[in-house]
């Protein structure tokens, strides 16, 4: 087995196939800024000061996972209606426990 297959088996589906994500975001955007011209004027008006919003949110919506080394493959997990009642339940026998 080569090492480029066992590396292929180790990535996400979703980092696996990262160029096609970003090939059709951009050709999504390109197809809206044909479809709707306007569009343009009306993203580059929404500006505080120098600085773009939506640039902005897109760049930290981008760099916050890996900064925060966010596991995308764990996230599922964690947002199960089980694995939020664990964590109420734990953080409500912290407060009391603390309390007493």
């Amino acid at each position: 087995m080569c090492s480029d297959e066992r590396a292929d088996r180790r990535l996400s589906w979703l980092s696996r196939f990262l160029t096609v994500w970003i090939f059709l975001a951009m050709l999504i955007g390109v197809g809206l800024g044909y479809v709707f011209p306007e569009m343009s004027a009306i993203i580059g008006s929404i500006s505080f000061g120098t600085t773009s919003i939506p640039i902005a949110v897109g760049l930290i919506w981008m760099m916050y996972p890996p900064l925060a080394s966010v596991r995308y493959e764990e996230l599922r997990k964690q947002s199960s209606w089980e694995a939020v009642k664990a964590r109420i339940a734990r953080e409500k026998g912290g407060y009391i426990n603390k309390a007493t």
